[in-house]
């Protein structure tokens, strides 16, 4: 489960059915988007380590500061998928922005990178942030639906 911790508030994707909702709190989820919204770069994505730098005791071993001016793909992956979540329309301009910084980063291999934001860790979290940038772009309609926008479930 990922939970993301920003200023005030935590939000914790849960698993009911084959969607993702979303609990934001304090209970006023506007703010939470505009918050998030607000991290954007100017390449068009978000960063991991932007939604993490206030974590307590969260430091890399070399006492390096985190990279939050990097996009990444787990971080414009989640927020898009959150934004949508949380009511924002796909033809949005920040969302737009965030997928064409997708479409624009998507390595040969199919994936997008995200760097760990204190230790390397393998391919763990792009593999991760790969598969939030593809919930992102079907949540925009840039992808089909797939098994899990089906009105029915397919027949064998």
């Amino acid at each position: 489960m990922t939970t993301i911790r920003q200023n005030r508030y935590t939000i914790v994707p849960c698993s009911r059915g084959a969607r993702c909702e979303w609990t934001a709190s304090p209970t006023n989820p506007d703010a939470t988007l505009q918050e998030l919204l607000a991290l954007q770069l100017e390449d068009g994505g978000w960063s991991t380590s932007a939604l993490l730098s206030d974590w307590k005791g969260l430091a890399r071993p070399d006492d390096r500061p985190l990279q939050t001016k990097t996009s990444d793909g787990y971080g414009t992956g989640l927020i898009i998928v959150i934004a949508r979540e949380l009511g924002l329309p796909a033809n949005d301009a920040r969302l737009q922005r965030g997928v064409e910084w997708m479409h624009a980063n998507q390595r040969e291999s199919g994936k997008w990178f995200t760097p760990s934001p204190v230790k390397d860790c393998g391919n763990l979290i792009s593999n991760v942030g790969s598969a939030f940038a593809v919930l992102a772009l079907q949540a925009c309609g840039e992808l089909p639906a797939g098994p899990f926008g089906r009105e029915t479930p397919a027949t064998r």
